[in-house]
């Protein structure tokens, strides 16, 4: 069995972020943030503007038609133009937790926690309160503190 890579820095899909495959490439979240600093005109070791007139390994689209490629000649990369490259931006920013869905869900595992531990000492019902464990107070913003 193959092992699935990005076609443009040839790196396993385990080792990355995250991946898309494609039906004639695959192209990890790395990759496209190069893509994205290539357009802007950031330049990175390898990454080049296309200016052959082939077409876009995605889409089909020609340099001609008003899309820039973008390629990496450091590992003769499919091209890829910058259609695609925004297009892919914006199915990994829809994959890709934000940070308030990262606090949200901190701040619910801790409500949950606190739930279970109130159901557990409502059991407790025979001990008495020298016997009975002290609760712990819990910080939400603690909580989120020590998780980072």
């Amino acid at each position: 069995m193959t092992q699935q890579r990005c076609s443009f820095c040839r790196a396993p899909a385990k080792q990355v972020e995250k991946i898309i495959f494609g039906t004639h490439f695959n192209i990890c979240s790395d990759c496209i943030r190069t893509c994205l600093a290539v357009l802007d005109g950031e330049g990175d070791t390898g990454w080049t503007l296309s200016t052959s007139p082939q077409r876009c390994n995605n889409c089909d689209r020609r340099p001609s038609e008003g899309y820039r490629h973008v390629m990496n000649r450091a590992t003769y990369s499919p091209r890829i133009c910058e259609r695609c490259i925004r297009l892919f931006t914006e199915m990994l920013l829809r994959e890709m937790p934000t940070i308030e869905d990262e606090v949200q869900a901190i701040f619910q595992n801790v409500f949950e926690t606190d739930d279970e531990t109130e159901q557990d000492t409502s059991s407790d019902d025979t001990l008495d309160d020298n016997t009975r464990p002290q609760e712990e107070t819990r910080d939400p913003l603690q909580q989120m503190r020590n998780d980072i």
